[in-house]
């Protein structure tokens, strides 16, 4: 019991850098997207509100 516990804490101890790697890259894709997909979104708005007028 003590012997399974102590593997399912090493397995974490070595998942941890993974998860935060993974979730470091996410970050950093969603900003260049995000700072690459803004001045199309902000035509497609304007050409909205242009049409609704």
């Amino acid at each position: 019991m003590t012997k399974d516990i102590l593997q399912a804490l090493i397995v974490l101890a070595i998942g941890i850098p993974f998860a935060y790697m993974a979730y470091d890259v996410t970050v950093d894709v969603i900003k260049k997207i995000s700072k690459q997909a803004k001045p199309i979104i902000v035509n497609v708005i304007a050409a909205f509100t242009n049409l609704t007028k």
